[in-house]
């Protein structure tokens, strides 16, 4: 029996000026995440300033690298807050190649419905949990759903192709076996950088028990018009659904918390779907080394 759109919907749940206004500010001796005009973020720590750019000394490289100042968007210090990403998440889904660095705290509530956080346990290993109040709304009796999803990512070439693996179990409120009877296993190749990225893959679904012999394929994409603004869509096709959910949004992104606002419709066994209203979520991001 085919998943139902209610419950795919809800797995993938539980899956500050514009940038011609933005000044590069430069502080000695601080650790910094620099967002250049091309999309790149970089993370270091700032040494000096002269009259060829600016000299950082970035994690990623592990040597001093000079960054041009027109090339420059934004220089944030990290401290308690840091800026958003906006890649840990689709609209949805967890599916893409990107990951949370260590000792990031991700969160994210749909509506204050379902809610959603992880924890970067190393800069290519994170995992996440969640739970969600929406199934036993109508039915107050019933308890919640919970999820556990942890997520492997692998840079293939450093900031333009990178790979991620991971799972969603589930504990569905009507069903015994603990976190053994609904799974999702997903597997996605990101193209592109954080902030401008086309994803494709496919994820694997395990219904009562059973592994669906064939995927659900999902392509998204992430493009930021402005360092405060981005359009997102998801796809969602595939015969264990029965159907394609096509699901276009905006993402609004500021300092400490990025703003979601998408709208599912598609086509499922013939008919048509299209939810009644909007779909909104925020997110919040800590980023505190360890």
């Amino acid at each position: 029996m085919p998943i139902p759109f209610r419950y795919c919907l809800l797995l993938g749940c539980l899956w500050a000026s514009a940038t011609t206004c933005l000044q590069a500010q430069f502080s000695p001796a601080q650790e910094v995440i620099i967002s250049t005009h091309d999309g790149r973020i970089l993370k270091g720590h700032s040494i000096e300033q002269d009259s060829s750019g600016y000299t950082f000394w970035l994690k990623s490289a592990r040597c001093n690298t000079i960054v041009k100042q027109e090339a420059i968007a934004q220089i944030d210090t990290i401290g308690l807050w840091a800026p958003t990403t906006g890649t840990y998440l689709n609209q949805v889904g967890p599916n893409t190649g990107f990951g949370l660095k260590k000792g990031e705290v991700y969160y994210r509530t749909y509506l204050l419905t379902a809610n959603f956080a992880a924890v970067g346990v190393t800069d290519y290993f994170s995992i996440g949990a969640g739970f969600d109040v929406a199934s036993s709304i109508d039915q107050p009796d019933h308890l919640l759903t919970y999820a556990i999803a942890p997520k492997i990512t692998i840079p293939v070439r450093e900031n333009l192709i990178n790979l991620g693996i991971g799972a969603i179990f589930l504990k569905l409120p009507d069903y015994e076996g603990g976190f053994s009877t609904h799974n999702l296993y997903h597997a996605t190749l990101s193209v592109g950088t954080p902030h401008r990225y086309l994803s494709a893959g496919l994820v694997m679904l395990q219904i009562e028990g059973n592994l669906r012999p064939s995927p659900v394929y999902t392509i998204n994409a992430h493009w930021s018009v402005t360092s405060f603004f981005a359009l997102q869509a998801e796809l969602f096709t595939g015969t264990p659904i029965e159907g394609t959910a096509l699901l276009p949004g905006i993402q609004i992104m500021g300092r400490r918390v990025d703003f979601n606002i998408f709208y599912p419709f598609g086509r499922f066994d013939q008919d048509f779907y299209a939810s009644p209203l909007p779909i909104a979520s925020l997110s919040v991001k800590i980023n505190r080394p360890w």
